[in-house]
C-alpha cells in the first residue's frame, strides 16, 4: 500500500466524522465570534459613555476649583487691604504726635479711636464670612495679628492716648512682625 493509499483510506476511515466536526467547530466559533464582537462593542460603547462622563467630572470639578481659587484670591487682596487700614488706623490712634489742631486732644483721641473701631468692625464683618477660604495657619496668624492691635489700641485708651512712644512701639514690635509673617504666608498661597 502506498503513501496516498494509505492516506485516502485513513481519510475515508475518519473523513467523514472530521468533516462534520470540523464544520460544528467552524460553526460554533462563527457564532461564538459573533457574539463576542456585540459584547466587546457593547462594552466598548459602556466604556465610552464612562469615560464622556469622567471627562464631564472632570471639567466640573476643574471649573469649581478654578472659581475658588479665584475667590481665595480675591478674599486674600481684600483682607491684605484690612490688614493695612487696621494699621494705618492704630498707627493714627496711638502716635504720640497728632496734627489735629482745631479739636481738642481729647475729641482727638475719642475721633482716631472711633475710627479704629470702624476699622477693625468691618474687618470682623468681612473675615467672619470669608475665613472659610483661609488656611488654619493664616487665619490664626490674622486672629492673633488682630488680637495684637486690639491690646496696643485698649492699652492706648486706658491711658487717654496719654501712653506716647511705649504702646507705639509695640506696633513695630508686635503687630508689624505678624503682618509680615501673614505676607509670607499670603504670597504662599498666592504661588511666589
Amino acid at each position: 500500500m502506498s503513501y496516498t493509499n494509505y492516506l485516502g483510506e485513513i481519510f475515508k476511515f475518519i473523513g467523514l466524522p472530521a468533516l462534520i466536526s470540523i464544520g460544528v467547530t467552524a460553526i460554533a466559533k462563527l457564532k461564538y465570534d459573533k457574539k463576542l464582537e456585540k459584547v466587546k462593542f457593547r462594552n466598548a460603547k459602556k466604556l465610552s459613555d464612562f469615560q464622556s462622563e469622567i471627562e464631564i467630572l472632570k471639567s466640573q470639578e476643574s471649573i469649581k476649583f478654578a472659581k475658588l481659587h479665584e475667590k481665595r484670591f480675591e478674599v486674600l487682596a481684600e483682607i491684605y487691604k484690612y490688614i493695612n487700614d487696621i494699621i494705618v488706623a492704630l498707627h493714627n490712634s496711638i502716635t504720640p504726635v497728632k496734627n489735629e489742631t482745631n479739636v481738642s486732644f481729647e475729641e482727638n483721641e475719642k475721633k482716631l479711636l472711633n475710627n479704629y473701631r470702624l476699622v477693625i468692625f468691618s474687618f470682623y464683618e468681612y473675615f467672619a464670612i470669608n475665613k472659610i477660604y483661609l488656611s488654619a495657619n493664616i487665619a490664626s496668624l490674622i486672629d492673633n495679628f488682630v488680637m495684637q492691635a486690639n491690646i496696643i489700641a485698649s492699652e492706648n485708651a486706658m491711658k487717654k492716648g496719654q501712653a506716647g512712644m511705649e504702646v507705639y512701639s509695640k506696633l513695630n514690635e508686635i503687630v508689624i512682625p505678624i503682618k509680615n509673617e501673614i505676607e509670607i504666608e499670603f504670597r504662599k498661597v498666592l504661588g511666589e
